[in-house]
């Protein structure tokens, strides 16, 4: 049986609150892999200005949730320590996400180097790649 995960047990793990708390739940998380989701309302503060009359969810908020994705993998290991986004390789957007959509975000290590940590990341909405990146997070 799959573990059911609380918005509680993504406060306990991430830092962020509101308004750039990202992720809304998490369907399975280990210290090697996330799969976690946002859903995006048209309440988000970056729909007053991005654009009110077209609203779309922007990439930079798309890799920022991503990161936090990766940030709860690193949650997962024993040691101490804040995940710090430290770059991005690769980044791609080859859909627009919309008011309404739930977008799940998928994070894999594939590399660790001291205490940074590369990531293969992606975003889906209805089963469909919106972006993928390599991101890099730093674990102080």
């Amino acid at each position: 049986m799959e573990k059911e995960y609380s918005f509680q047990d993504v406060r306990d793990r991430l830092p962020h609150r509101p308004p750039m708390l990202m992720i809304d739940g998490i369907l399975e998380v280990s210290e090697t892999e996330c799969r976690a989701y946002k859903e995006i309302s048209f309440e988000e503060p970056c729909f007053q200005g991005h654009f009110p009359d077209h609203p779309i969810f922007p990439g930079v908020l798309m890799i920022e949730a991503m990161a936090q994705a990766c940030a709860l993998c690193l949650a997962e290991e024993k040691e101490d320590g804040l995940a710090i986004f430290a770059g991005i390789k690769e980044a791609r957007f080859s859909k627009l996400v919309y008011p309404g959509c739930r977008m799940i975000l998928e994070a894999y290590l594939k590399e660790k180097q001291n205490n940074f940590y590369t990531f293969a990341v992606r975003a889906l909405v209805d089963d469909c790649e919106v972006s993928h990146a390599d991101l890099i997070i730093c674990k102080k």
